[in-house]
């Protein structure tokens, strides 16, 4: 339940390839291309096995200490008993999962604050909030999505 509401999807992958030639193909696809390239993610390797990306394109709007990007992943390289395994965390921006959780429980304490509804104008605005939040989880999921399917598309260049 919390990882729905939270939004976050964990995913193992195993391969019969070396360690070392798994990491420098993710080296390859975290390196920008002069071409358009449908392998590319920003990224890098934080340390020798743990690495990060995210989706390719981010919001225009620089904010020191926020995220700018729509979806990230971590994740980490591991050789076990001749297998190498992928572990990958996918998840969206903080501000989607932050407003899709806020925004519907403002609805909620809008609408039924007095336990009743006052006016029309307080009717459209709980509304509003409630399907604003739904409008972020649906976002927010998508973009998810969309850099998993990404990430594993790269993963199938892999032999």
């Amino acid at each position: 339940m919390i990882k729905e509401l939270i939004n976050r999807d964990r995913k193992v992958y195993t391969f019969e390839v070396d360690e070392t030639i798994i990491k420098n193909k993710l080296n390859e696809l975290f390196r920008p291309k002069k071409t358009h390239s449908q392998h590319y993610l920003p990224g890098l390797f934080r340390t020798n096995s743990k690495f990060t990306a995210s989706s390719f394109w981010n919001s225009s709007i620089e904010i020191r200490h926020f995220e700018k990007d729509p979806a990230y992943l971590t994740g980490k390289v591991v050789q076990e008993s001749g297998l190498t395994k992928i572990t990958v965390i996918y998840r969206p921006n903080s501000i989607f999962v932050i407003s899709y959780i806020l925004f519907p429980i403002s609805g909620f304490i809008t609408t039924f604050k007095d336990f009743h509804i006052n006016t029309t104008a307080q009717f459209i605005l709980s509304i509003s909030l409630i399907i604003s939040g739904l409008f972020f989880y649906i976002t927010g999921r998508n973009l998810r999505i969309s850099l998993k399917n990404k990430f594993e598309s790269f993963l199938k260049t892999i032999k």
